[in-house]
């Protein structure tokens, strides 16, 4: 599975393929099947990344929860699903 992603060290939005998605329900934070990696800084860990709005989409995503979003589209540092 493809999710969109923003860069919080270069500002740029990339797609990355995730593979499966899990919970870990000891973080209630989701476990990737593979590393989110930026094309431009390399491979990055889930406190430095941001979801963006098209990474959003809860097709996708189901029950995932503690993504961090942009504050310039949803006004919020972190929310709940």
């Amino acid at each position: 599975m493809k999710i969109n992603f923003e860069c919080t060290k270069c500002q740029k939005e990339f797609d990355c393929e995730m593979g499966k998605i899990r919970i870990n329900e000891t973080t209630m934070r989701p476990d990737f099947e593979k590393p989110i990696v930026c094309p431009r800084c390399g491979e990055r860990t889930m406190d430095e990344v941001f979801l963006t709005e098209l990474g959003m989409n809860p097709k996708k995503l189901g029950k995932l929860a503690n993504y961090r979003l942009k504050e310039k589209h949803f006004g919020v540092g972190v929310i709940l699903l």
